[in-house]
């Protein structure tokens, strides 16, 4: 499945400055494009689709490098590694982040990241 990384802008309403929507839908063993979260300090993720056993990881990090980032945690102060549909806040306010599938088979999973 090829990936892929969607983005809308400028939904937020009221005093709030704009609101960001990014969309990836990735298989097993795939991780998204890294998205620059710069400027947001609110981040919640809710992630659906066929899981097939896969478990997705946010990961990130404040350099832009992969093979820097740590796995992100919830509010909860948990590592954020969800193993079926859900949606989850961000603890961590890091600059860049990217969503990584790993274990399962068959799975397809879309992953909504909402900035503010």
């Amino acid at each position: 499945m090829a990936t892929t990384l969607t983005r809308a802008t400028g939904v937020g309403q009221g005093p709030r400055r704009s609101s960001v929507f990014t969309t990836w839908v990735l298989a097993n063993g795939e991780s998204g494009q890294i998205l620059n979260a710069v400027g947001f300090n609110d981040k919640s993720v809710h992630v659906y689709g066929t899981f097939g056993g896969a478990t997705v990881t946010m990961k990130g990090g404040n350099v832009n490098d992969a093979t820097k980032f740590v796995t992100l945690k919830d509010k909860a102060g948990t590592d954020l590694a969800l193993t079926a549909a859900g949606v989850n806040s961000l603890r961590d306010n890091v600059g860049f982040l990217q969503p990584v599938i790993s274990g399962g088979s068959g799975s397809a999973i879309t992953i909504v990241l909402l900035m503010e």
